[in-house]
C-alpha cells in the first residue's frame, strides 16, 4: 500500500536539475509549508524530486517563492553527513504538479488561484434545482 502526501507552499530556493549516474534527470527544489495557527505556526520544509522528462520541462520555471501544490510518494533516504555519521531526510517523490498564485487580496499563508476558485464558486449557483432532498 502507497501512501500519497499532499502539500502546498512556497519554493525554498531555484530548482536545480542533475543527471544520475544512469543518465536519468531529476529536479530537485523544497516547498516550505507552514503548518498550525497562532503561537503554534510552524514550517516544514519538504525536499521534491521530479524526474525525467517532466523535470527537466519544469526546472526552469520553479523559482525561489514560486507558490506549487505537489503530490507523490514519499520516501526515506540516508545520506553521509559530514561528521562521517548517516543522515536520514524524506524526499517526495512528486506525481502531481501544479502551480499557484497568490490572490491580491490575500497576501498571506493560504495559495489558490482566485480565477479558478471564483469560477466554481459562481458556477454553484447556476445548478438547478431537481427536487432532491438535501
Amino acid at each position: 500500500m502507497t501512501s500519497i502526501y499532499v502539500c502546498s507552499g512556497n519554493l525554498t530556493r531555484d530548482a536545480t536539475l542533475n543527471t544520475t549516474k544512469s543518465g536519468m534527470k531529476v529536479c530537485g527544489f523544497s516547498v516550505a509549508v507552514n503548518v498550525g495557527y497562532g503561537d503554534n505556526q510552524a514550517a516544514h520544509f519538504v525536499d521534491c524530486s521530479i524526474w525525467a522528462k517532466r523535470g527537466e520541462t519544469l526546472a526552469p520555471m520553479l523559482k525561489k517563492g514560486t507558490a506549487v501544490i505537489v503530490s507523490g510518494e514519499m520516501k526515506m533516504e540516508t545520506y553521509p553527513k559530514k561528521d562521517g555519521t548517516e543522515g536520514t531526510a524524506l524526499r517526495l517523490n512528486v506525481d502531481t504538479f501544479d502551480f499557484q498564485q497568490r490572490s491580491k487580496e490575500n497576501s498571506g499563508n493560504s495559495v489558490g488561484n482566485p480565477q479558478t476558485y471564483g469560477q466554481a464558486a459562481e458556477l454553484t449557483d447556476d445548478i438547478p434545482d431537481l427536487g432532491v432532498p438535501s
